[in-house]
């Protein structure tokens, strides 16, 4: 099993010092307290575009100095390999963690907003904005072959409770009713739908319809943050 691990930065909300250094995936804290400041990861992604407008300007030269990247870059970085090996008959899992309001939907999916031309799931092929999902999953669907067969599972656990996001009800249970463990070992939910989908363009309608049966509020950081973690198989 090998595992990979990234990090990407999110744009600036207000004036604010500069936090990192990011270089070849080595991260370095600055205007920091803590006694370790220094970290390594397999890759690091400055995306805090538009930061000109609100870094301090002592850090601004440090700011300029790294290459900004774009959503691209990170299917590139490690897409590629996650679509190689689910060519190759792996199972394949990626995670996004973070509070909320840091990025992690932006990177895994692009804007869910449902009136947003540029939401992935708007998208006839994906766009400069579109995540690594819709990527590997467009990719995926360019290269089907007479016999593959794509299923979805979508559902949000907020707290105890499960919501299956493909469900028209939008039904909900308590986390462990109908949980088990499948033939691969993953963890699965029986009673949550799974749909059939023979083409991106009928996936990214499913996954349309599903975002709109989210549990979203706002916090500090987002005006629609989701309420809980969602899980998309």
């Amino acid at each position: 099993m090998k595992v990979i691990v990234g990090i990407k930065t999110v744009p600036f909300k207000q004036a604010d010092k500069l936090a990192v250094k990011l270089k070849d995936g080595n991260i370095e804290l600055l205007h920091s307290s803590y006694s370790t400041t220094r970290f390594s990861f397999d890759y690091g992604w400055w995306s805090s575009h538009g930061y000109e407008k609100h870094v301090d300007q002592e850090d601004l030269d440090v700011a300029n100095a790294m290459a900004l990247s774009e959503q691209s870059e990170v299917f590139e970085s490690i897409g590629t390999s996650m679509l190689s090996g689910v060519l190759a008959g792996e199972s394949v899992v990626v995670m996004g963690y973070g509070i909320s309001g840091s990025g992690k939907g932006k990177t895994l999916f692009g804007s869910e907003d449902l009136d947003d031309p540029m939401a992935y799931f708007n998208c006839p092929s994906p766009s400069s904005t579109c995540g690594l999902f819709p990527r590997l999953a467009y990719a995926l669907f360019s290269q089907q072959r007479d016999g593959w067969k794509f299923s979805v599972q979508f559902y949000q656990i907020v707290v105890d409770i499960v919501r299956d996001l493909l469900s028209q009800s939008s039904k909900e249970s308590l986390y462990r009713t109908g949980m088990k463990r499948d033939g691969d070992g993953f963890m699965t939910i029986e009673w949550v739908e799974s749909i059939i989908v023979p083409t991106w363009d009928a996936l990214r309608i499913v996954l349309r319809d599903a975002c709109a049966r989210k549990a979203v509020a706002p916090t500090q950081f987002s005006h629609n943050g989701a309420r809980g973690h969602c899980v998309l198989i």
